[in-house]
């Protein structure tokens, strides 16, 4: 996969770390973030991620490249568009599980446990009432088999202005993100709440994330912003023009 594709998808599920959907009833969810990447060397870049109903855009600037993602769940699928070339690829579920199959074919072919294999990470809290932004916040630690990986500060959905509806509409769209996540990276996403029923997950909505490898610091997100707001749909359709290409891997 090209490395501007994987920083975005990086953006998508660990820089969304705050993304709310919200009910038909309600305007739509805007959030800012800002991130920080040190690999392969440091860069900055924003997000700004529109939701509405079943549908979702992250647009990213500033990094490797400026790029926009479409999520729709009414179609099955992501865009990834270049608004610079005006070109778009698109990946289905369908795509992102025969990336997974391929990952654990690959996993089962080596007689040692291939890097491919994800661990689950468990979270361990660690501080209360830490202020980020504006958002009294938990502060957790994750860990991959006893090895730190993540520090994540989070807050309760209402903190947020983000309420029970907004939370069902995020479960909605959390498939299209654990087939994501799951394949890519063991990373914190707010989509995945089931798990954080759970007395060895995060409770809330991260609000700032910091993930590690080999104890270096090598991402670093903070939502800056979270508002509603009415969103123009033409937003979450492919700009006129755009030429499709083949996927990148």
């Amino acid at each position: 996969m090209k490395l501007k594709n994987l920083l975005s998808l990086i953006l998508f599920v660990s820089a969304g770390t705050l993304l709310g959907a919200l009910s038909m009833a309600q305007a739509g969810v805007v959030i800012v973030s800002q991130q920080v990447l040190s690999m392969p060397t440091a860069m900055q870049q924003t997000g700004k991620v529109y939701i509405d109903k079943d549908r979702m855009r992250v647009e990213t600037s500033g990094g490797i490249a400026d790029q926009i993602m479409i999520v729709r769940q009414d179609k099955g699928v992501m865009w990834v568009i270049n608004p610079k070339t005006r070109t778009y690829t698109e990946m289905s579920k369908g795509d992102l599980h025969k990336v997974t199959d391929s990952l654990k074919n690959l996993s089962a072919s080596q007689t040692k446990k291939s890097s491919f294999e994800i661990q689950p990470t468990t979270y361990k809290r660690i501080a209360s009432g830490e202020k980020i932004g504006s958002w009294n916040c938990d502060k957790y630690e994750g860990s991959i088999q006893g090895q730190k990986n993540q520090d994540i500060w989070t807050t309760p959905p209402s903190n947020l202005g983000l309420d029970a509806g907004d939370v069902q509409n995020m479960k909605a769209l959390g498939g299209f993100f654990k087939d994501m996540g799951r394949s890519s990276s063991n990373t914190a996403s707010p989509f995945d709440i089931e798990a954080q029923d759970s007395p060895d997950h995060y409770s809330g909505i991260p609000v700032k994330s910091i993930f590690y490898s080999h104890g270096q610091q090598r991402i670093q997100n903070e939502v800056r912003e979270v508002n509603k707001q009415n969103i123009d749909p033409a937003l979450f359709e492919l700009p006129p023009g755009a030429q499709k290409q083949a996927m990148p891997f």
